[in-house]
């Protein structure tokens, strides 16, 4: 494995893709990233665009028409990976709030994760080459032993009902000595003249399995009393000159002595044996005999080939009157043929049971490494009702067979049903899908790679969303693992902050400006200790002394309330009035005294004045700082005050008195309803944009940072703008 950082990814550039016309400042994205993008801004898109490099797509731009291709270009393990490429892919994972299956742990196909990747694909290629082995041996049987014209399945399982198993390995292996199957009679015979399913029922019944007895034990009988008697049957005599061939006894010069023949040489055995045979077969009662089996095949149409097979050879009586035995012979007989194919057939998959074994052995650890995944996901993940099992661990990795994942309400054996998992909380089926992640990490631990993590804190319950945080503070720790986590929620944001600190190189705060994504630093210790506002207090600046107003207004209302004088003065600076026009530093002074706000600042100044004047400053200046609090702040303030001030001069002009405010809620919306009527829909649509905004940036919350970064300083500054207009 790779020391430093050299094989992390680097973006240096990152164009169209899914709705991301440009990425800027993609230098910043540099060894463990966090990002905070607000909804719409990159965080799906960047990720959906990632995911198609690793699997060597192309990502497009799906907002134009017609789309446009993408253009990018990364860094991965020194290699630069183009959309010139005509082939391309990263060492990455995305993994995205919204990718849970329902279904995923009821899916036996998953059951493969108890294996490492590299291990699931040699398990493949091995089935791969098994199916072969068995196609392979199903057209064996299907059309050179039986005769077919194409592949019938069913053909195997004559085979399966001899050896008493399905299993095709135990078949295979089952098979006899095909060696001692040479019969030339059993070669000649048509498997398929004989056998179907239509002619199989007539043979099995009981009226011609009767005849058939009657006539085989009459040609038993009569072979045997032609020589033999205590017991030693023609059929003894058969299996005896079969053996002696077989081990050359009569080319050691031995001979057979028959008691009632005297010496007899192979030769002479053979003739002897065979006239015996045609005269009992031959007798007019075994014809008789043979007739009246004959008879009952007759009767139906469907036996007319098997009639004159057995025309042919009267032999095939007697066969047929042990069907399986028949059938056994004809096909281990016909398959002596093909002994050295099927031989090769047995050698491979010898072969494939061995490597099989290995994988046995090289997946303990794999097993090992999902019970301590599992264990580690049980005993983080808080939930009364969700839990894990794979039911038959042992069996599947004895006998190769896929695990079956269980969900089940902790403490119980009760499997949870689509109906049940349905009734669950979204962040407790979120936390389901943690687990797949958790596996993955696992997995890949040997492996340098990205994990790109998608709001992976999406609907989380409060009592998991911990736990996640603890998960990715293990993951960022891995020396093997380059983290780019993104996420709209504020609170995950900071707390990931907090929480994997040094292990942490970027935090970045993302904006948008028509489809162009700027990327900003937010190293600043403010965006995860509110201890940094003390600054705001004492720096003095002028910029400080009016953000902190709105601070200031909270924690008045929080010592006391908001019917105290301070808390109602201050918020006279936060809405329009007219005495504000002439309102100055130092007629609030004594309010921030009592907080020891220092002012570096004539404090005989205008606030309103002053207010106008520096957001001036800040639209005038030449770097735009997403980073920069106060600056959002005063923006918001001035959006408010001077959004509010336009409405109130424009009911002035219209009525020539003050509008009486004294009692109303929510100010903004009261001054739009009198004067909607008398303006155009371009200064509506300003004025509406400004009530969405501004809120956030003159109510603030000390619970909820979150407004003040997710509207971005470019925003503030376009809106502003339209806002001077007025």
């Amino acid at each position: 494995m790779k020391k430093g950082r050299d094989w992390m990814i680097k973006i240096n550039k990152f164009n169209n893709v899914y709705g991301i016309k440009e990425l800027k400042n993609t230098d910043l994205i540099n060894g463990n990233t966090l990002i905070y993008a607000p909804n719409g801004v990159m965080k799906t898109s960047f990720s959906d665009g990632v995911r198609d490099i690793i699997n060597g797509n192309m990502p497009r731009d799906v907002f134009t028409n017609p789309n446009i291709l993408s253009e990018f270009e990364l860094e991965n393990n020194g290699i630069i990976v183009s959309s010139n490429d005509s082939n391309f892919s990263i060492d990455a994972f995305v993994f995205n709030a919204n990718d849970y299956n329902n279904d995923i742990f009821s899916d036996p196909r998953i059951g493969s994760l108890v294996m490492s990747n590299s291990l699931k694909v040699k398990y493949k290629t091995i089935l791969d080459k098994y199916h072969k082995v068995k196609n392979d041996f199903n057209l064996l049987i299907s059309k050179e032993v039986l005769g077919r014209k194409k592949v019938d399945e069913n053909d195997f399982n004559f085979l399966s009902n001899i050896f008493g198993s399905n299993d095709f390995v135990k078949v295979l292996e089952g098979l006899p000595n095909l060696n001692e199957y040479t019969d030339e009679y059993y070669k000649k015979i048509t498997y398929l003249d004989l056998f179907n399913e239509k002619v199989e029922t007539i043979i099995s019944s009981s009226e011609f399995i009767d005849k058939c007895n009657n006539y085989n034990s009459y040609i038993d009988i009569e072979l045997d009393k032609e020589v033999f008697n205590s017991g030693f049957s023609f059929d003894s005599l058969q299996k005896i000159l079969k053996e002696f061939k077989t081990n050359n006894f009569f080319k050691a010069g031995h001979k057979v002595s028959l008691k009632s023949k005297g010496e007899m040489g192979e030769n002479e055995l053979l003739s002897y044996i065979d006239s015996i045979v045609k005269k009992v077969y031959g007798s007019d009662e075994a014809q008789k005999l043979f007739n009246e089996a004959k008879a009952v095949l007759d009767k139906n149409p469907n036996t007319r080939k098997l009639i004159s097979t057995i025309k042919e050879n009267s032999r095939h009586l007697k066969e047929i009157s042990n069907l399986t035995n028949f059938k056994k012979n004809i096909i281990f007989t016909k398959m002596n043929g093909h002994k050295d194919y099927i031989d090769n057939l047995r050698k491979e998959l010898e072969d494939y049971r061995n490597a099989l074994e290995e994988i046995i052995k090289e997946s303990e650890s794999a097993t090992e490494t999902w019970k301590k995944v599992l264990d580690n996901y049980n005993s983080r993940f808080i939930t009364n009702k969700f839990d894990v099992e794979i039911e038959n661990l042992t069996d599947a990795v004895l006998n190769l067979k896929p695990p079956v994942f269980k969900r089940k309400i902790k403490g119980t054996n009760q499997e949870i049903t689509t109906e049940i998992f349905n009734r669950f909380s979204s962040g407790e089926k979120r936390a389901v899908l943690i687990l797949n992640l958790m596996f993955e990490i696992e997995l890949r631990k040997n492996k340098q790679f990205t994990l790109v993590l998608d709001d992976v804190s999406d609907s989380f319950d409060y009592k998991n969303k911990y736990a996640i945080i603890e998960c990715l503070k293990d993951f960022s720790e891995y020396s093997n693992i380059q983290l780019i986590i993104l996420t709209h929620n504020f609170d995950f944001y900071r707390s990931l902050r907090i929480a994997l600190k040094d292990t942490l190189q970027s935090k970045l705060l993302a904006y948008s400006n028509n489809g162009q994504v700027t990327l900003y630093d937010a190293r600043q210790k403010h965006f995860e200790d509110y201890s940094y506002y003390s600054n705001w207090k004492n720096n003095g600046k002028l910029i400080d002394f009016i953000s902190i107003i709105p601070f200031l207004r909270n924690i008045i209302q929080l010592e006391k309330n908001s019917k105290d004088p301070d808390y109602q003065e201050l918020t006279k600076l936060l809405h329009y009035n007219s005495g504000l026009e002439n309102k100055t530093f130092a007629d609030f002074e004594s309010i921030t005294n009592k907080y020891n706000i220092k002012a570096n600042f004539d404090l005989n100044k205008k606030y309103l004045s002053c207010i106008k004047i520096k957001v001036e400053e800040i639209i005038n200046s030449a770097d735009i700082n997403e980073t920069n609090l106060q600056e959002k702040v005063v923006l918001g303030i001035f959006i408010r005050l001077f959004t509010d001030k336009y409405m109130w001069n424009k009911y002035v002009e219209k009525d020539g008195i003050d509008p009486e405010v004294s009692d109303v809620k929510n100010q903004s919306r009261y001054l739009y309803n009198l004067i909607s009527n008398d303006i155009d829909e371009n200064k509506k649509s300003i004025l509406l944009t400004a009530f969405t905004i501004a809120p956030s940036f003159v109510h603030i919350n000390s619970f909820m940072f979150e407004p003040l970064i997710d509207v971005g300083t470019e925003k503030l500054i376009d809106i502003s703008k339209k806002v001077l207009t007025l």
